[in-house]
């Protein structure tokens, strides 16, 4: 037999017949010497028009080995050699690898080969096929995550981790009875004193040197508390009196990023709570001194909020998700919690939340029903009016997805710390991929929390203790765009040290007309990435866009 995928095929009445990058034609027709059976006939012939000749590899596989990646992919008939391109970030292409911080690319290679020497990143591979010296197209991407140990945290179930938006390397970390601080990006860890110690703390919030800590109730046992350091840490005192117990394991925080002096904070039972009408979501608008309850909704009769999961918009004054086992299990407030609305995507538990902070209205929850089994993600892009269920890419059965990031430069990467691992979606959850290189245990892949630092160092809190994943390929800093024109070229650049930006054009701008990526390979020199290009006898405009 031929191996005809994923070979060109253009027709043919027995079989089919694939155009390989060779020039030759191959096919399986019936024997020309009047017997039943088939037989292989080869010819030469003009190839068809087909933009994906040669046609890529149609499937990338790395396996990690330590600090090394195999990669592998199918073999395509006609391909005479193989490309491969590496890069620390999505959205490699051949023509912009370059451009890229850490982009590689390996010449006539060989399936499988070897990438060594990797360090504490998610590398993105993909593969063209090359045949009469000509490239075709990129293949799906490979992809290949490697964790880091943070520190000497081992064996310690860390439940909470959190990091400032303006603490730079420092985040602070929850477990064992303790309260931990980092100021290096996770390398080092050292355990704070000052009232927190032997206090079993289960949520974190960080603004600057203001550290918010909540620890859990459980019935029977002490009540819950809320913790405040005015001092990154080094002193500490107690600003939510013991209350009743509400039972909760589950403690949440959220500082609000447009007012960071209002926090909110659930499961809480104030001396003050009256019931019904008092929820159990307790705001202060005084940076913690005061609190007070919020109500709860209105609609249906009986509702009650369990605030298990709290997303405040970050730059929507007053709009926020509070989500739990409640009912209804999610409530949106427009208002700062006065007033609810139910936001619900059906029955079961709502584990955690996360806002698209460029797109306000795209909402991301973690679901699980009544009998603990998982549902997955949901996603929203209408403010929670109505809900999709994303959960391609993830294992069968689901994992329970107990912490959700949103990241602030890609928006459409998404970052999920589930029980059974890390998983992320560069297309906006649409499709997952499993980034557990690292976390060789499976206590280690069980994952509470998720932090993310303002030097991008992703650190997820785990049954096993503390890991980190460095994202600082993506801490990229925005750059124009200069022109100028020689004669009949145009010479767009813009500063080498802004990498990870995609060139694009479009003839109008029209909201209706799409923009194109320029596919023209850039060059180096003197501190700029150049792009020079045939003005073809017509205006066109241009733009340093994000992937």
């Amino acid at each position: 037999m031929v191996e005809l995928s994923p070979a060109t095929s253009f027709g043919g009445n027995n079989c089919c017949i694939p155009w390989l990058a060779d020039g030759y034609i191959a096919w399986i027709g019936s024997s020309q010497d009047g017997g039943m059976d088939r037989e292989i006939f080869e010819s030469t012939g003009a190839a068809p028009e087909d933009n994906q000749k040669p046609s890529p590899p149609l499937l990338v596989i790395v396996r990690l080995n330590g600090v090394d990646a195999t990669v592998e992919w199918d073999q395509v008939l006609g391909a005479t050699s193989y490309n491969l391109y590496v890069a620390p970030q999505p959205g490699i292409t051949k023509n912009n690898y370059q451009s890229l911080a850490g982009g590689r690319k390996f010449s006539g290679v060989t399936s499988p080969s070897t990438i060594t020497g990797l360090t504490n990143h998610t590398y993105y591979f993909v593969v063209t096929s090359v045949a009469g010296g000509v490239e075709g197209p990129e293949s799906l991407p490979g992809t290949a995550t490697l964790w880091n140990p943070a520190g000497n945290l081992t064996n310690i179930s860390i439940y909470s981790v959190a990091a400032g938006l303006t603490n730079r390397t420092t985040a602070y970390a929850a477990g064992g009875k303790k309260v931990y601080k980092t100021s290096d990006g996770g390398s080092t860890w050292n355990a704070l004193a000052g009232g927190i110690d032997g206090l079993d703390v289960r949520a974190l919030a960080v603004d600057g040197p203001r550290i918010y800590a909540a620890t859990r109730d459980f019935f029977g046992g002490p009540a819950s508390q809320i913790w405040r350091s005015a001092d990154a840490g080094l002193s500490w005192e107690a600003v939510v009196p013991d209350g009743g117990s509400p039972g909760e394991l589950n403690k949440s925080l959220a500082i609000d990023p447009t007012t960071p002096a209002t926090i909110y904070a659930g499961d809480f039972h104030l001396p003050s709570m009256t019931e019904p009408g008092d929820s159990f979501v307790i705001k202060s608008t005084d940076s913690g001194s005061a609190w007070s309850h919020l109500p709860d909704p209105t609609e249906p009769e009986g509702a009650e909020i369990r605030a298990y999961a709290i997303a405040i918009s970050p730059s929507e004054h007053g709009t926020l998700y509070v989500g739990g086992s409640g009912t209804p299990n999610l409530v949106k407030s427009v208002d700062g919690g006065v007033t609810w609305t139910n936001v619900s995507m059906g029955s079961g538990y709502v584990n955690c939340l996360a806002i698209d902070p460029v797109h306000l209205d795209t909402v991301y929850a973690g679901n699980m029903n009544f009998t603990q089994v998982s549902q997955g993600l949901y996603k929203s892009i209408d403010g929670g009016r109505s809900w999709t269920r994303k959960n391609a890419g993830f294992p069968t059965p689901l994992p329970r997805i107990n912490a959700l990031l949103v990241d602030p430069v890609n928006p459409l990467y998404i970052h999920a710390a589930t029980d059974t691992g890390y998983y992320f979606s560069s297309e906006g959850g649409d499709y997952w991929t499993a980034g557990n290189g690292g976390l060789n245990s499976p206590g280690a892949r069980l994952i509470y929390s998720l932090t993310l630092t303002e030097s991008r160092q992703l650190i997820p809190g785990t049954s096993s203790g503390l890991f980190v994943l460095d994202l600082s390929p993506f801490n990229l800093t925005w750059s124009s765009l200069n022109v100028a024109q020689f004669r009949n070229d145009l010479v767009l650049s813009w500063s080498q040290n802004a990498q990870g930006f995609v060139l694009e054009m479009t003839d109008t701008l029209a909201s209706t007309t799409p923009w194109e990526v320029v596919t023209n390979a850039p060059a180096m020199a003197d501190g700029n990435i150049t792009v020079t290009l045939d003005i073809a006898g017509r205006a066109r405009f241009y733009r340093l866009r994000k992937p």
